[in-house]
């Protein structure tokens, strides 16, 4: 079970799964991950605090390729990667915009594609301080991200 400020109602919300079969879980208005280790049979092992100073994890994605996890932070307009070890490195960042030139608007989904991190913009605005978006504006985008 998890327990989180509840200061955006959100709560969990990302979840992810390494080649190991360890679960990340993002918990969103704490702005943290947490990995929980299974054995075999899929029983938890442990939950621990996996990396934090997010402001507000969405969608996320496992890479087994680069051995990653990929995560949008919808209110900071930013894409992050985390190493095995939790290490976390900005891949993109911006600041309010409409998403038409690619930038990130309210990224809420991740995937990995060859060489590329594909975020979905939910181009969302909640009355939260937080948030680097301020106006809801059209059209709902996608931001291609390079990784190495």
């Amino acid at each position: 079970m998890f327990h989180s400020d509840a200061s955006l109602k959100f709560g969990a919300n990302g979840l992810a799964i390494d080649e190991k079969g360890n679960l990340y879980t993002g918990i969103m208005e704490d702005g943290t991950i947490f990995k929980t280790a299974m054995d075999k049979d899929n029983n938890k092992l442990t939950t621990t605090l996996f990396a934090k100073g997010f402001i507000a994890t969405d969608g996320m994605a496992w890479d087994k390729r680069t051995n990653k996890l990929y995560v949008a932070d919808l209110f900071a307009n930013a894409v992050y990667s985390v190493d095995s070890q939790g290490n976390t490195v900005e891949l993109a960042k911006n600041g309010d915009t409409d998403g038409k030139d690619g930038q990130l608007d309210a990224p809420a989904e991740v995937i990995v594609r060859g060489k590329q991190v594909i975020a979905t913009n939910f181009d969302a605005v909640f009355d939260s301080p937080k948030m680097v978006n301020t106006t809801a504006d059209a059209p709902s985008t996608l931001s291609v991200i390079d990784i190495k």
